[in-house]
Parts: C-alpha cells; sequence; structure tokens
C-alpha cells in the first residue's frame, strides 16, 4: 500500500501531478492550497484552503492529513505580511517568520523546512514521493547531443 502525504500547495501544476503520482502508486493525498497561490486544479483531490497568516491551521492539517509527511511544491510570492488574517499559530511562530525573511529565497526555503521539521513534520522532496515524474536518463528528444554538447552537459 501507498504512503499518506500531505502537500503544500504554490501555483502551478506541479502540486496536482505529485497528487495523481502519489494516488497512482496506491497512496493518499490531502493538499493545503495557500490561498491567492495554489490553482483551483487542486480542488479534485481532498483539499484544504489556507492564507498565509493561518499557519496553525497549515501545521495541524499537514500533520493530521499527511501522517507527518509532507512535500512543498508549487510557485509562491513574497507574501504581503500587511493583508494576511493571522491565526493562533501565525503569532507563536511570528518571531522565526520575520527571520525568515532576511535572506534570499533558498535561505527562505530551507528556513521553512527547518520549521515545519520543528512541528513534528518530516518534508519530503517531489523525487521522493513521485519517482515517476523525473525524466529517465539517456536521450528524450529527437535530437541527440553530439560529443561536445554532451561533455558540456
Amino acid at each position: 500500500m501507498g504512503r499518506n502525504i500531505a502537500i503544500l500547495a504554490g501555483g502551478g501544476q506541479l502540486p496536482a501531478m505529485i497528487a495523481d503520482s502519489v494516488i497512482a502508486e496506491g497512496g493518499a493525498v490531502h493538499i493545503v492550497g495557500v490561498l491567492g497561490e495554489a490553482d483551483e486544479n487542486i480542488e479534485r483531490f481532498p483539499h484544504t484552503w489556507a492564507n498565509w497568516g493561518q499557519i496553525g491551521l497549515m501545521l495541524d492539517t499537514l500533520r493530521e492529513k499527511g501522517g507527518g509527511e509532507m512535500v512543498i511544491a508549487g510557485t509562491v510570492k513574497r507574501p504581503d505580511l500587511f493583508k494576511i488574517r493571522p491565526d493562533l499559530g501565525f503569532f507563536r511562530v511570528l518571531p522565526e517568520l520575520l527571520r525568515m525573511l532576511k535572506g534570499g529565497d533558498d535561505s527562505v526555503l530551507t528556513r521553512v523546512v527547518k520549521l515545519l521539521e520543528r512541528y513534528g513534520l518530516t518534508v519530503r522532496g517531489a523525487h521522493e514521493v513521485a519517482p515517476g515524474l523525473l525524466a529517465g536518463a539517456g536521450q528524450l528528444g529527437a535530437v541527440a547531443l553530439d560529443e561536445r554538447a554532451l561533455a558540456d552537459a
């Protein structure tokens, strides 16, 4: 039997593609869609909508519905802190959130993963839960790389 995975979803097709892959392997998913980021295509899966300020809702749902395992997928914009509707969980992690916003995007993502892990979640990469989405080795298109292009690649 497959695994139970929660997906924190931003925009684009990737969250739904991961969900389809997990389900095809016999698993179950629950998607937490970030309002203003995630696409409506997540609505064909079990899902919960949350705004950036509902950190408590996000954490509780990801833990409860994903069995402790989750994936972060999709595009996001840096949230406008003046437009969010915070819940108690937001205020609990506010000092960490403010520290996270310093630094580049990679720094922010690394800190978000560490925060999620401190709250009992295991963050997996999309390649771990949906390996079928990865491109295989070798020639994928009609044109093969010559020796020079292959060396450059």
